[in-house]
């Protein structure tokens, strides 16, 4: 994957969309710094996006705190809900919660 990421931002990718988990469903931040670290390295500027893999987690304003410290520019996310209509209220807090940073 990380050959991948790559192969698409040399050829003209914005960014790329990525999540990795570990078996107990908590960010796997080695693999997600390593991915970050690619992108970021890019010699344009390129996005991070975690994506719906952030709807597997149990915490999610500790989640995305240790996203924001790694560096995701953006998070795709149904507020831990199957559509984000229903996930609105959770979007909203964790948008709250951030911007008070």
């Amino acid at each position: 994957m990380f050959e991948d990421a790559r192969a698409l931002l040399k050829r003209g990718s914005d960014g790329i969309a990525f999540g990795f988990l570990t078996r107990e469903r908590k960010i796997d931040e080695e693999k997600t710094k390593r991915i970050v670290d690619i992108i970021k390295n890019f010699n344009q500027k390129k996005e991070e996006v975690f994506h719906r893999a952030f709807d597997c987690f149990i915490n999610a304003y500790e989640n995305i705190e240790k996203l924001i410290d790694i560096g995701i520019d953006r998070v795709l996310t149904s507020g831990l809900e199957n559509k984000a209509i229903d996930g609105v209220n959770m979007i909203k807090n964790l948008q709250k919660n951030m911007v008070k940073k």
